[in-house]
């Protein structure tokens, strides 16, 4: 009987066995876990690299590319597609021609950034130091051409390019040789127009630009711009700058107007308290019959000399070699020497 026992609880502990490796989940050995783990990771590092490899094939022919259209450009070192990116922040200042300095190219895009946050718009400035054409045709081109595709500000574009357009050899301009061209596009013209704004701008530029004070020259001209922007903004019309300064002229006029109302007003009423009264004529304080004018004569104690200067021999007598006008492409551009 013992026996008998014995046997049935081994054959219970082996069938017990059985089934417990039967039921069990089959477990892959841990090598071939790490095996397949590994393999996965390396498919993606292998897909990453190649697209990574893909991207620096195709910087690399942009790249080219654009050493190749540098060239024609008289070697200005400006990468004028950075103008054309939308999805980043826009670096607008491009000093090829080495027109300013590190800080002031800081303070300027700094100021446009603003600008182009506030008023909706693209407002840049492009410098060379040479170019085959003319910096109207540049700016032209740097607004249209599909290249570059500057033009795409909802409320227009602003561009201001300048060339020291050296020669051959030259290492300075001389006076009167550098070039610029203020640009705008159709939708900018009706804020900074033809016959007001731009000669504004023009005005508030060139004035610093023939100092050779280049850096005050461009900040005097984004804040025109702004004024003629924010001026926009509220009132719905171009900004006219004798207009509004009629208007301050016209304010201190009533002021003093005022000023001197008030001040005859109150001379009046001292009189009337007063029983001293100022003669009609000056010979009402002398005795009658007591003087008498014998001699008459007129002594210049200076003279004054007026002349007209012909300025059609004065080689700077003029900022602009083509003046402020309309563009066929429905902008506007002032364009010159200094």
């Amino acid at each position: 009987m013992k026996k008998l026992g014995t046997i049935f609880v081994v054959l219970m502990l082996t069938l017990g066995v059985a089934l417990s490796a039967f039921a069990a989940p089959a477990v892959k050995p841990e090598g071939q876990a790490k095996k397949a783990t590994t393999t996965d990771k390396s498919k993606e590092t292998m897909k990453k690299a190649s697209e990574k490899y893909k991207l620096q094939q195709r910087a690399q022919q942009v790249q080219q590319q654009y050493q190749t259209e540098l060239a024609k450009t008289g070697g200005a070192a400006v990468n004028e597609r950075d103008l054309a990116t939308a999805k980043k922040p826009v670096r607008t200042i491009m000093d090829g021609g080495d027109f300013f300095t590190a800080q002031e190219e800081k303070e300027l895009q700094s100021m446009m950034d603003a600008m182009n946050k506030k008023y909706d718009v693209k407002i840049a400035i492009v410098t060379y130091k040479a170019l085959p054409g003319t910096t109207l045709q540049k700016a032209t081109e740097l607004m249209h051409a599909p290249v570059t595709g500057f033009t795409q500000a909802p409320n227009g574009d602003l561009l201001l390019v300048l060339n020291q357009n050296l020669k051959a050899g030259q290492k300075v301009a001389g006076k009167g040789q550098r070039k610029y061209t203020i640009k705008t596009d159709a939708k900018m013209r009706k804020i900074i127009t033809v016959e007001k704004g731009l000669p504004y701008l023009t005005d508030e530029l060139v004035s610093k630009l023939k100092e050779n004070k280049f850096g005050a020259g461009a900040r005097q001209y984004l804040e025109a711009a702004d004024t003629c922007l924010a001026y926009y903004a509220e009132e719905g019309s171009p900004y006219d700058p004798q207009r509004n300064t009629h208007r301050g002229i016209a304010g201190a006029i009533a002021a003093m107007i005022a000023f001197l109302t008030s001040q005859r007003y109150k001379s009046v009423l001292k009189r009337k308290m007063s029983n001293v009264a100022h003669a009609v004529a000056a010979d009402a304080y002398l005795e009658r019959d007591t003087f008498q004018l014998t001699r008459v004569a007129d002594n210049y104690l200076y003279s004054e000399t007026f002349v007209t200067v012909d300025s059609s021999n004065d080689d700077d007598s003029s900022s602009s070699d083509g003046g402020c006008g309309g563009d066929s492409d429905g902008g506007g551009s002032s364009s010159g020497s200094f």
